[in-house]
């Protein structure tokens, strides 16, 4: 029988060759270490950076191993190095937590601030919560010069506005709420703040959701000399937050649908929320409570209470169905 004589590859060849195997290895590695996370990306199929891109901040954010989590810091690395913007910004993160690599407080900064730069919302989100002091007060206190802080502030919002220009929700909710409530140094602009908190309460912020209740409650400027007053829609994402556990927004959906209402069934669901926010130890229900108590109709409060056990229930299992539908 004739032999086959086996062809022999260039050592450059055989080098890239053992590479490229160990490319693969960590991309399959990170899927089959991570079934829970549902990635459904083949190794062989990988080569978009973005993808390469999530399955190593998979790894980072999951619960694998020391050796994993380098592994994937490296590949991030490799990716912050040929320009990719959002492995800058997950690098910033690394190196803030001590994930992957040594903790490093001035290398956290310096990629969060690379990644800003490269147009990532999230790095950039995380380069202006450092520069107004919100990101981790302990590790980044603001100057104590007060116009150096305001300064730095500045510098900030700036940053805030680009990253939620890209609609990032948590920019947008950060960004929302600091013009309705008026801080940072932002002028307090309720017509303003609104199209920032819809992008963040529809993205499922749940604080947002309820701010966004309360600016249709209370009514905001329309910008004509108007106002904007919707009680339907304030009821909307007042149930929506409330249904996620929120106590504010139970507290405001009860004082909305009105203990006193003409209708029965009203009166009870209004009754109902106010408890469930009251055992949640909300303060403006539990002052509510105390005054409305002896104007009430016993019976009725009585349903009210079986009423709002349940809606404790429902609760629990919305926020359960929540948790596995983002999960």
């Amino acid at each position: 029988m004739k032999k086959t004589k086996k062809m022999m590859r260039p050592k450059n060849d055989m080098k890239c060759s053992r590479l490229k195997q160990r490319r693969i290895g960590f991309l399959y590695a990170a899927v089959y270490l991570l079934p829970s996370l549902g990635l459904i990306v083949r190794a062989d199929e990988a080569g978009d950076v973005a993808e390469q891109f999530e399955l190593a901040r998979q790894v980072i954010v999951s619960e694998a191993d020391k050796e994993e989590k380098s592994s994937a810091f490296a590949e991030l690395l490799k990716l912050a190095d040929s320009g990719h913007s959002d492995s800058a910004g997950a690098l910033g993160y690394c190196y803030l937590t001590g994930t992957g690599t040594d903790k490093d407080l001035v290398k956290a900064i310096d990629w969060y601030r690379k990644g800003a730069e490269g147009g990532s919302a999230k790095a950039q989100l995380n380069y202006a919560r450092y520069l107004m002091g919100t990101l981790d007060a302990k590790a980044f206190p603001l100057p104590d010069d007060a116009g150096k802080a305001n300064q730095q502030k500045q510098e900030g919002i700036k940053w805030l506005r680009k990253s939620a220009a890209q609609k990032l929700p948590e920019a947008a909710a950060d960004l929302g709420y600091f013009l309705y409530s008026g801080r940072y140094g932002l002028d307090k602009d309720l017509a303003a703040s609104e199209p920032w908190i819809r992008i963040a309460a529809e993205a499922g912020d749940i604080p947002s959701q309820n701010i966004l209740g309360v600016l249709y409650d209370r009514g905001f400027p329309d910008g004509e000399g108007g106002i904007v007053k919707d009680a339907r829609e304030a009821e909307l994402w007042y149930r929506e937050a409330a249904m996620c556990g929120d106590r504010k927004a139970q507290s405001n959906l009860g004082k909305l649908l009105d203990p006193f209402a003409k209708d029965r069934e009203r009166r009870i669901e209004a009754l109902s929320w106010i408890l469930l926010a009251r055992s949640n130890k909300e303060p403006v229900a539990e002052k509510r409570m105390m005054e409305i108590s002896p104007l009430l109709n016993q019976a009725e409060l009585q349903e009210a209470f079986v009423k709002s056990q349940q809606l404790e229930v429902e609760v629990t299992k919305h926020l359960a169905a929540r948790k596995q539908k983002t999960s």
